[in-house]
């Protein structure tokens, strides 16, 4: 049996920090699966990528991996990867991130079922650092061929959907707060994960 516990990390000025219970984190679970298939989705509409063609050596397209039917196994799984999170231990590398889930065997033919996998979302970062020559961030943030009009706006659109749920959840922590005799204080979350 797996046991989940609750991890959060608190980052003030760089350094990790803690948190109170009158304020605590937003969670932004998998944030990044959007970031990652809306750039995959302008580079397929400048003919940089292909949604519907196999990749390279491998049985899946990325509308497989981005609607997660490719058949691809997930990590979360793994109680050695939970062993790890909780020792703290460093990051896998790729290699060994797909040696652990054992990517290559696949859980059923692709576009024959559904399984959630961010080793699919794994893939789709590396199709677009392939088809940009660019590490993912700056390809996402617009310094390569993912900047267009409709990337932007979807980047933009994005960014004021998260300052807005920022902000309300401000505002309920800060009247919280105020019902306790306390003063409300902007927190801040970094989620690094995809």
């Amino acid at each position: 049996m797996i046991a989940f516990t609750r991890l959060t990390a608190i980052v003030r000025g760089g350094e990790l920090g803690h948190h109170d219970q009158l304020s605590p984190p937003a969670p932004w679970w998998s944030l990044t699966k959007a970031a990652l298939a809306a750039g995959a989705l302008v580079l397929v509409a400048g003919g940089r990528l292909e949604l519907d063609a196999s990749l390279a050596g491998r049985p899946f397209t990325l509308r497989q991996l981005l609607q997660h039917t490719a058949g691809l196994p997930d990590y979360g799984g793994l109680p050695a990867y939970h062993e790890a999170v909780a020792r703290r231990a460093e990051p896998w590398s790729a290699d060994e991130l797909l040696r652990r889930v054992s990517a290559d065997t696949l859980l059923f033919s692709p576009g024959q079922g559904w399984a959630y996998s961010n080793v699919g979302y794994f893939f789709v970062r590396r199709l677009i650092e392939e088809a940009t020559g660019e590490e993912v961030d700056a390809a996402l943030r617009g310094r390569s061929a993912v900047r267009s009009r409709g990337a932007a706006a979807l980047a933009s659109r994005l960014a004021r959907t998260i300052r807005r749920a920022h902000r309300r959840s401000s505002r309920r922590r800060a009247a919280r707060g105020r019902q306790h005799g306390l003063c409300g204080r902007r927190r801040h979350l970094l989620d690094r994960a995809g």
